[in-house]
């Protein structure tokens, strides 16, 4: 397939994974719904670095050693960026699992514990965006 268009799809659902994990971090109340709610950020989140995954054999090929060759900052920069998707995805797995043992709502240390994971993940993956939007445009 199209590396370009690839790129672009897997760009879309990472910016999408980012705004999903900012839910469960800042604005679910009710334990029931956060359960489902987390899972579907983590799930999204997964999505996303799957997909940066299937093109990562493309991006070495043909981006990768030119993006060195003209920007060195930036490629380091870019290389961080995938240390910090596995982050993001091992956060939002752990604050789904936390919150998925808070069950009820009667473990509210497991939900701030939940609630600390899927903010540190989301303000990583925003990370991760701004990385990936400066390589796009360079």
């Amino acid at each position: 397939m199209n590396f370009s268009l690839l790129a672009h799809i897997h760009g879309h659902f990472g910016v999408l994974a980012a705004a999903a994990l900012v839910h469960p971090a800042l604005l679910l109340r009710t334990p029931r719904r956060a359960v489902g709610v987390s899972w579907g950020a983590a799930v999204l989140a997964a999505v996303a670095f799957g997909g940066g995954l299937f093109i990562y054999p493309d991006y070495r090929r043909t981006v990768r050693r030119s993006l060195f060759a003209a920007h060195p900052a930036l490629g380091w920069a870019f290389e961080r960026k995938e240390h910090l998707a596995v982050a993001v995805v091992a956060l939002a797995v752990a604050g789904a699992l936390l919150q998925s043992g808070a069950g009820d709502g009667s473990e509210a240390r497991l939900r701030a514990a939940a609630q600390r994971a899927f903010a540190v993940a989301a303000l990583l993956a925003w990370v991760v965006v701004a990385l990936g939007v400066a390589v796009a445009a360079a």
